[in-house]
């Protein structure tokens, strides 16, 4: 019994020492780990499980001296001798190489890089470990112990200033943090214990077993505590050295400032300019009406007092009219009387002698005018043989001599051209969403997230299904065939010769099976291609995934960045991006360009059969899952416009039918419903109407030809346009030369036909002259354009309308003279050799026989119009009825004065989507593009001239990390990217000379060469410590000059590594295009990349061009080197330049177009200078009525609208010039008489002749498919006509009627009675 109790109590004991014996201790100087056992994770080793006391190192042992190399804090400070550790020397060498990867991305900032190898020192070898480690430890069939895995507990202070010392560093290869390659998300979403536990993670592919990182005390033990130190912050100085302001905003000091806004001052709600035209306006009917009514009735008092009655000054004025009338039968003009009439009655009376004569010769030998016209016209014509039509789209809107231009050029001669992107855009009409719980080895696993019904699998693998139709695609060149591999980019080749396709897919590698892919816990959770997205959506560069073991990292080498992707998406409260709510899927090729047309003929032939592919895809509805697919090709743009050409052929033949038949029905008599036949065989202008269309386009053929001659290029648009606008132009001209011609044969019929010509032509040729040369003029100086497209237009558009006023009054006129000679000799036109007889009733008004004389008189042949006979019975009373007049002033000036203020807030720039016909694919595209984009352009700061980069000096005025200058240029660009709002630059600028500082750093071994042969580079996956040799010495920073350029080379061409032991600071991917080095191994130039912010219309795309020079301009005066310059450059500069200073150039163009009509128009109408200044104050009424017009129809201030903004200048005179000169010379006494004089005899031709004419055609391009044309040509061209007449025939008429000039004392037009039955006809 007692033997038995004895046994029992000593197997207690035993129970009770055993299990006192397997406790954990836990205080410090204790361990969990020593020493390495099995194998675990990614190739590593697992710790061997050790509970006791630090284990002494001596100062000799070679744990100590890589403790002293590595781990420097783990040295007994106060006793080195007397240093205890918890890990020994392999350990310390596999911590030296899984830290290989950090150390590359954390070196930019010492301290950051040495807080993360302390704090991972630490973990490893603190003798204090058992504090703040639990590890799970497994017994192994050797009698073993193991740590499984462990959990470490830190202060969460300590944690947040580790983190925060790193969370700024650079990196310079991917525009973005190091963090968000260390971090297995985005810097934004990244925090200090996501970090940590991300690099605890074994699906990094680096960790050898799991480690758990917390910052509370749940889970602690007995004697455990959180563990806390201080890291070192980035802003102090470390070893001598500080982190830069680019790798540690603390320590930044120079941030720019957003300048001050413009403030607006608002009054009573409105802002000051509208407020001031408001008042202005109430300022102007307060006084006007007052003063037209006091004005009125002085008037009334003068006419009564008068001692001259109007009757009596009428009698005067008839009795001096038949005095002139016999010279004017003798001689066709009016003579001016010598003391009485001024300079300009004399010009005037010699202007129109000289076409008297000009007249009188054509008449008189219209054979030799018409033979000589067609001998000096068809060798004009002749050039067209030498056409060419440009249809490239930077060819047409940029100048040749432009800074973008000569930038674009130098960028493409010394990079090459930018890349040739082919893009589709996937999107569905199905919006909902789905839903997925995220494995606890994703990022925030645990997390419900919403993913939208673009991520389907099934939706994914039909877009993989297309994608890899298209990379595989053979295409048909010259005499074989091509694929995609043929043209695309290839940044890794010839190591890596995967094309560059950006698109969600490349997160599995384009690989069917991967995207199937799944993986099973041991609890039996499913890990799938949703969380694999959700890992690469927020770390894409991502080697090993913690959730299926495969990379983010694309097939090409490179990372699928989310942003490009992926659109449509939004952001949570925090503002940060939730890429699982993307609505749409983009796929982008990215191909090869060259400078040279011929060399991208290649790709040019893929991107055709690239488009019949997906066309073919998306009308025949081939999509499984009702996808939508918006694309676009780099060949998009000019095939659209060659086809918007061809569109609208049927648009314009429409045009010019109608004003054809406009112009042949209406230019001659309408015959009458008693004399039928004769007035349509005789009088009919059939012929001529078909003659004057023919001259018109006559005159554009010896346009275009004289053009060709010296090498001028045309254009899609002058093919198109400039014939409907000559047509539109000039046809006012033939109206008004055949009812002058009709008006003095039936008033001069005893004279011959070449006299009747010529004193047609001395009436109406001065003013045909002035609208002529002042629309030649305005075409002119609309030249003056830096926009290709538009100069050529505007040069070509000038000359045709100067040579159709020479033809008009040569070729035109002749012909013409032989119609009178028809029409005297009353011989239909169709059949010439017929001679009809006058109708019965008017054989008793001829002067003799018939038979003898084959002119009628005038008072019962012509018979009065009827718009003629509208506006002098109704229209003239009613427009200059005095109430009505008063409300005419009003409401003109009140729309002026509206117009001043849109004028003002008109907007700048041309919708890209404008250029292609309505039903192209490219407004698809755009419309998509400007909804679903989430990244902006690309912009190159590019060095320009002979800089020294490889001095000390040189580097630092670039570089950005430690020990550069604190302005370098990229920190300056890195501070724009503080106020990105302002100064639209979104991300910080890759650099190529931090990387290579970084690669050549001896601790990491990038740039190695062999022992015996230092001319031969050594890669990363060759390096042998026995057979290469680091390039730069030890402790060595920076190269010298000649190592510089020594190794630069070898830099440009390593390829960067894509595993956790591999060197990723290879140039070769990201800079190889970015370094141009001469054949003398000198560096000629050199970029930096950064990104816009997202620009989506004119006014982002010019503003982000003025904000990216303004950058530069300060970055050249920081280099502060002779003949250095740094200059931006963006594909899209070379199209929205013009909109830097288009205001600037509108208000020169404008105003020399109006100082000229005002120059002509003084000379042309004799020299009268009230008349010149009211003609030109209608002028300049009529283009802001039209700048107000364009303001409200949304038609934006470019160089196409300027051009036909010129355009309208001239053409405004046309209804402008013809009555203001009649009215100067109108012999009626008061001015509403001569007003109503002026609105009857011109009003109707301006009314039929001009605007009539010009309306029927502009309509017809209401319905053309080209949104060029329904925006810059109807719209415009219908609003100078509206706008014209009104300003012509409604306010001008009012004007002259309050202050017109004076009447002319001696009148060389006075040749009739004024006022009404003057015998003129206009139809």
């Amino acid at each position: 019994m007692t033997k038995l109790i004895c046994r029992f109590v000593c197997v207690i004991l035993f129970a009770y020492i055993s299990q006192f014996a397997n406790a954990e201790i836990h205080q410090k100087g204790y361990c969990t780990w020593y020493g390495q056992c099995g194998p675990g994770s990614n190739g590593g080793k697992l710790n061997c499980y050790y509970n006791g006391p630090a284990i002494h190192q001596p100062k000799s042992s070679s744990v100590f001296q890589k403790l002293l190399d590595l781990c420097p804090s783990m040295i007994n400070a106060d006793n080195p001798s007397d240093t205890r550790v918890c890990c020994d020397l392999k350990q310390l060498e596999t911590l030296d190489d899984s830290i290989l990867l950090p150390r590359q991305l954390l070196a930019r900032c010492p301290a950051c890089l040495a807080n993360f190898v302390d704090l991972f020192c630490r973990a490893t070898c603190s003798p204090d470990g058992s504090t703040f480690q639990q590890p799970v430890v497994v017994n192994m069939t050797n009698g073993t112990q193991e740590v499984k895995s462990t959990t470490m507990y830190l202060d969460p202070t300590t944690v947040n200033q580790f983190f925060t010392s790193c969370k700024d560093v650079n990196f310079p290869q991917g525009n973005g943090k190091a963090l968000s390659l260390l971090c297995g998300t985005s810097v934004k979403t990244c925090n200090g214990l996501t970090w940590l536990n991300f690099m605890g993670n074994v699906g990094n592919g680096n960790t050898p077993f799991p480690i758990v990182y917390k910052n509370t005390t749940d889970g602690l033990g007995p004697g455990q505590s959180l563990y806390k130190y201080e890291p070192n912050f980035c802003n102090k100085v470390y070893n001598n050295t500080k982190c830069s302001c680019q790798d540690c905003s603390a320590s930044c000091t120079n941030i720019p400032t957003i300048p001050p806004s413009r403030n607006v001052t608002k009054i009573f709600g409105l802002g000051a300019d509208l407020f001031s035209i408001i008042v202005s306006y109430g300022i102007f009917i307060v006084l006007f009406v007052p003063a037209v009514i006091l004005y009125g009735i002085v008037m009334l008092l003068i006419e009564r007092n008068s001692k001259l009655s109007t009757t009596e000054e009428r009698k005067a004025l008839i009795e001096k009219k038949e005095a002139d009338e016999i010279f004017d039968r003798k001689y066709g003009l009016t003579k001016p009387e010598c003391g009485i009439c001024g300079i300009g009655n004399y010009f005037d009376y010699y202007l129109r002698l000289s076409f008297y004569y000009w007249g009188y010769f054509v008449a008189k030998y219209p054979w030799v005018i018409i033979i000589g016209a067609f001998v000096i016209v068809i060798p004009l014509c002749g050039g067209i043989g030498l056409m060419k039509i440009i249809t490239n789209p930077v060819e047409l809107w940029s100048a040749h001599n432009s800074q973008a231009r000569h930038e674009k050029d130098y960028f493409d001669e010394h990079f090459g051209p930018f890349y040739r992107s082919e893009m589709l855009i996937f999107t569905s009409k199905n919006v909902s969403s789905f839903n997925h719980t995220l494995h606890k080895s994703v990022t925030d696993g645990g997390k419900n997230v919403s993913y939208n019904h673009m991520f389907q699998k099934e939706i994914l693998l039909e877009i993989l299904e297309i994608q890899n139709n298209l990379t595989v695609m053979k295409v048909p060149y010259k005499n074989g065939t091509i694929t995609l591999e043929d043209i695309c980019y290839t940044p890794l080749s010839p190591g890596n010769t995967n094309c560059t396709i950006m698109s969600v897919l490349q997160y599995f590698q384009n690989s069917e099976g991967k995207l199937n892919l799944t993986a099973t816990t041991a609890n039996d959770e499913e890990i799938n291609y949703l969380d694999h997205i959700y890992n690469c959506n927020r770390n894409p560069t991502g080697i090993h995934d913690t959730a299926i073991p495969i990379p983010c990292i694309g097939q090409f080498g490179g990372p699928a960045l989310p942003n490009l992707i992926l659109g449509g998406f939004g952001a949570d409260k925090n503002g940060l991006d939730q890429f699982e709510d993307a609505r749409a899927v983009i796929v982008a090729f990215t191909v090869k360009n060259y400078i040279s047309d011929a060399d991208n003929s290649m790709a040019e032939a893929w991107e055709a059969k690239y488009l019949e592919y997906i066309k073919n895809y998306t009308q025949q509805g081939k999509s499984r899952n009702n996808l939508t697919v918006a694309f676009l090709a780099e060949r998009s743009l000019q095939d659209e416009l060659e086809r918007e050409s061809e569109s609208d052929i049927a648009t314009i033949v429409i045009s010019y039918a109608v004003m054809f038949a406009y112009i042949v029905l209406f230019i001659g008599k309408i015959p009458s419903y008693k004399h039928f036949c004769f007035d349509f065989f005789v009088r009919s202008k059939l012929f001529i109407g078909f003659v004057g269309v023919s001259i018109v386009i006559l005159s554009v053929l010896t346009s275009i030809g004289f053009a060709c001659y010296y090498g001028e290029p045309l254009t899609l648009i002058i093919v198109e346009v400039l014939p409907f606008l000559v047509l539109a132009v000039g046809v006012d001209n033939i109206f008004i030369l055949v009812h002058s011609v009709e008006e003095e044969m039936y008033s001069h019929f005893e004279e011959p036909r070449y006299k009747i010509v010529g004193l047609a032509l001395s009436k109406v040729a001065p003013s045909i002259t002035l609208t002529a040369l002042s629309e030649t003029a305005a075409f002119f100086l609309g030249a003056i354009s830096s926009m290709p497209a538009l100069r050529a237009f505007s040069l070509f558009a000038g000359q045709a309308i100067f040579f159709d006023y020479l033809l008009q009054i040569s070729l035109f006129v002749a012909i013409l003279s032989i119609d009178v000679a028809r029409q005297q000799a009353r011989r239909p036109e169709l059949c010439c050799c017929v001679r009809l007889k006058l109708p019965e009733e008017h054989k008793p008004n001829l002067n003799v026989n018939d038979d003898e004389n084959p002119t009628c008189s005038p008072d019962h042949v012509i018979n009065e119009g009827f718009i003629r006979y509208f506006i002098r019975t109704f229209y003239s009373p009613f427009i200059l009825f005095p109430p009505v007049k008063i409300f005419v002033i009003i409401i003109f000036v009140g729309a002026f004065l509206m117009s001043i203020y849109a004028t003002m807030h008109l907007p700048i720039g041309l919708d890209q989507t404008l250029s292609v016909p309505k039903d192209s694919y490219v407004i698809t595209y755009f419309d998509a593009l400007n909804k679903y984009l989430h990244v902006g352009s690309p912009v190159y700061f590019v060095i320009k001239g002979d800089y020294n980069y490889s001095s000390q000096a040189g580097m630092n005025k670039i570089c950005t990390q430690t020990g550069c200058n604190d302005n370098s240029i990229l920190s300056q660009i890195d501070n724009y990217v503080q106020i990105s709002n302002y100064s639209r630059i979104a991300t910080s600028p890759s650099s190529w000379v931090d990387t290579y500082i970084d690669w050549l750093n001896p601790t990491i071994p990038c740039c190695q060469y062999h022992r015996h042969d230092h001319s031969k580079f050594c890669p990363y996956s060759d390096v042998n410590v026995s057979t290469c040799i680091s390039c730069l010495e030890e402790g060595q920073t920076r190269p010298n000059p000649e190592e510089f350029m020594k190794y630069l080379t070898w830099f440009l061409s390593d390829n960067p590594g894509t595993t956790a032991t591999a060197c990723t600071k290879g140039g070769h991917a990201a800079y190889f295009h970015a370094v141009a080095v001469n054949s003398s191994n000198k560096i000629e130039s050199s970029y930096f990349m950064s990104y816009h912010t997202i620009l989506r219309n004119s006014v982002e795309f010019t503003d982000g061009l003025r904000k990216a020079r303004e950058i530069s301009e300060s970055l050249t005066t920081s280099l502060n080197t002779t003949n250095v310059t740094v200059f931006p450059y963006s594909v899209f500069y070379v199209f929205y330049e013009q909109y830097l200073n288009i205001p600037q150039v509108s208000v020169l163009t404008l105003g020399v177009s109006i100082i000229t009509i005002f120059v002509m128009t003084f000379i042309l109408i004799g020299f009268k200078l009230w008349s010149t200044i009211l003609v030109t104050m209608t002028v300049i009424m009529f283009l802001i009525d039209m700048m107000g017009m364009m303001y409200l129809w949304g038609i934006s201030l470019n160089a196409l609208s300027l051009v036909n903004l010129c355009a309208s200048i001239g053409i405004s005179v046309e209804f402008v010039s013809h009555i203001v000169r009649w009215f100067a010379y109108s012999d009626a006494p008061t001015r509403k008489e001569r007003a109503h004089d002026a609105l009857v005899n011109m009003g109707s031709s301006v009314f039929s002749g001009i605007t009539l004419t010009k309306l029927f055609g502009i309509l017809v391009l209401a319905f053309s498919k080209s949104q060029l044309f329904e925006v810059f040509y109807f719209r415009m061209y219908l609003g100078i006509v509206v706008i014209g007449a009104t300003h012509g025939l409604v306010f001008l008429p009012v004007l002259l009627s309050y202050i017109g000039p004076r009447r002319a004392k001696n009148n060389p037009l006075a040749m009739k009675e004024s006022g009404v039955d003057d015998g003129l006809h206009y139809a």
